[in-house]
């Protein structure tokens, strides 16, 4: 690093010490650390070490300062030796930005991404892990009505090749499509089919912030629209969206704590301790997640079960968009 941006990352260390004095927590700075399959030595620019329970938890800090926005590459890199390492959170820290691709990335391997002189106390300490859950999941919701175009046939007017402006609850909810195989499909079943394919949430920032997209779908196949004269192929779908990856925020209060020791003290059987999270804001598929600490043991089992929402709202306008949890 260059000596301005060693400086500020020799602040970053100490805030850090600061930031989670009094939590039991142990800030090394550089670290070495053994890989768990090879035994190979990792260096790392900061270890923080905490326990849950009598179980050692491993995070780790990693800075660049170069000026460029960082790509893919480091990423994937700090993916793989945050696995290596059994680490169970990695904070990528630039003096720029990062890539659309590396936010991905990051986003599905747990990586936390900051700029270094954007960092605040409240990010320090919202770092560690298992004092709460984070569900991370996709949210979405019309911004207003969807503009579906189909083929017209002999005795349709011109006015009749737009589907009429019904509200898109109702539009959202009945299943007003057909398929190729004559299976009945809702708007919504049609914009998870599009996801699904067109990766549209890729390009939306993890941020927990509303984006605002507006989604053309161009079916691949033979898709059917039921109209009051009869079925018509169904030629683009326009859909005004709010995405977001929305992040729910579950502290260790709420979670089902339960420790498992023998009876006997001479017993080797480790002590166990069992945090259960279960999310609630998804429209469907909440989680029920379980962090399982072993004694003195340096893994964590994580258990994560699907749970139907108690309420899904069968005139949903488009929400039912997939879950996804980190």
């Amino acid at each position: 690093m260059t000596t301005p941006a060693w400086r500020s990352f020799e602040k970053l260390v100490s805030r850090i010490e600061h930031a989670l004095a009094g939590e039991h927590v142990t800030v090394k700075s550089p670290d070495v650390i053994p890989c768990i399959t090879t035994g190979t030595s990792r260096e790392v620019d900061v270890s923080i070490r905490t326990r849950v329970g009598s179980a050692e938890i491993l995070l780790t800090v990693e800075c660049r300062d170069r000026v460029s926005v960082q790509d893919v590459t480091w990423i994937e890199q700090l993916a793989a030796k945050k696995k290596n390492i059994g680490a169970a959170k990695t904070i990528a820290v630039a003096a720029s930005g990062f890539s659309s691709e590396a936010r991905r990335i990051a986003c599905e391997n747990a990586i936390d991404l900051r700029i270094l002189d954007e960092i605040t106390e409240e990010d320090i300490k919202s770092w560690m892990p298992l004092i709460g859950m984070v569900h991370v999941f996709k949210d979405c919701e019309l911004t207003g009505p969807p503009d579906i175009v189909f083929l017209a046939e002999q005795g349709d007017e011109p006015s009749e090749t737009t589907f009429p402006n019904v509200g898109s609850d109702l539009l959202s909810a009945h299943r007003i499509f057909r398929g190729p195989g004559d299976e009945p499909l809702s708007l919504n079943d049609i914009w998870l089919r599009a996801d699904d394919q067109m990766k549209i949430f890729y390009q939306v920032p993890c941020d927990n912030k509303d984006h605002f997209f507006k989604v053309n779908i161009i079916p691949s196949d033979k898709l059917l629209l039921l109209t009051q004269k009869g079925n018509r192929q169904v030629k683009s779908i326009s859909l005004p969206l709010r995405l977001r990856w929305k992040h729910e925020n579950i502290p260790l209060s709420e979670a089902k704590l339960v420790r498992y020791r023998p009876a006997d003290a001479a017993d080797p059987f480790p002590e166990l301790v069992l945090a259960e999270f279960e999310t609630k804001q998804a429209i469907s598929n909440n989680l029920r997640m379980g962090f399982q600490l072993q004694q003195d043991g340096p893994m964590v089992h994580i258990s994560a079960e699907m749970v139907q929402s108690e309420s899904v709202a069968a005139a949903e306008p488009v929400r039912n968009c997939g879950s996804k949890s980190s």
